[in-house]
């Protein structure tokens, strides 16, 4: 008996903040110290001292408009508007030199962007298992890869596809 287990993980260049708060600076280099709530469209939702506020990026300096727009992606990750579909498991069955039954087999995978905005630096890292029936159960995960596949840019409302490397 043979099984397969899949796992999968994606990994962004920024770690998110748990509070949100930030100092941001305008292109003036004035400080804004606020709560970043939402963005869409070119413009960042803030809350100060209680008043919200919606500011297009042109009006924060550069680096501030790229922390807004890597909280933003983060929060996208966070609340599951990147997706992930594994679907369509690939088995080629091939005979080695002394006639040895192998066989490879690969998955397809689907990333759909459901969020507002787009998404740079996507990379997804996945490990797939092979448990072969001929190994003891006592060490279930006899083969494995350890891969990733680096996709940079997925569009808002768009989809990317990839197939993983054999096993």
């Amino acid at each position: 008996m043979r099984y397969l287990i899949f796992c999968c993980c994606i990994l962004l260049p920024f770690i998110g903040r748990a509070d949100d708060t930030y100092v941001l600076t305008d292109t003036y280099g004035k400080p804004i110290e606020c709560k970043l709530i939402d963005y869409a469209k070119g413009h960042a939702l803030i809350d100060m001292d209680g008043t919200r506020y919606s500011l297009p990026l042109s009006r924060f300096s550069k680096a501030s408009s790229r922390a807004i727009l890597d909280w933003a992606s983060n929060r996208a990750i966070r609340n599951g508007e990147l997706r992930i579909q594994i679907s369509s498991r690939h088995r080629d069955s091939l005979r080695d030199e002394n006639n040895h039954q192998i066989q490879h087999v690969h998955y397809t995978i689907t990333l759909l962007n459901d969020s507002k905005l787009d998404l740079d630096g996507v990379e997804v890292a996945y490990k797939i298992y092979w448990l072969d029936g001929r190994v003891d159960i006592k060490d279930p995960f006899y083969f494995w890869i350890d891969a990733s596949e680096t996709i940079g840019r997925i569009n808002m409302r768009a989809r990317h596809q990839f197939e993983t490397e054999k096993i």
